[in-house]
């Protein structure tokens, strides 16, 4: 999945950046489902990514924000 790709790769930059100013990421995803939301939190978690973070799924959206 490119989305979980390019989020793991975001996320691993702005972990190294203690001052960043991201906070949200939105991905269009036509085929997104449940399955693609939960492999995405198991994904961030394995890797220790973000902690306080919260995923929604409207449409074909995935939304993935944290403080």
């Amino acid at each position: 999945m490119h989305a979980e790709l390019l989020t793991g790769l975001i996320l691993t930059q702005i972990k190294s950046v203690s001052n960043s100013l991201l906070r949200l990421l939105c991905f269009c995803v036509p085929e997104a489902h449940d399955d693609m939301i939960e492999k995405l939190e198991n994904m961030i978690d394995v890797e220790n990514l973000r902690f306080d973070f919260i995923i929604k799924h409207v449409m074909d959206k995935i939304y993935l924000q944290w403080k």
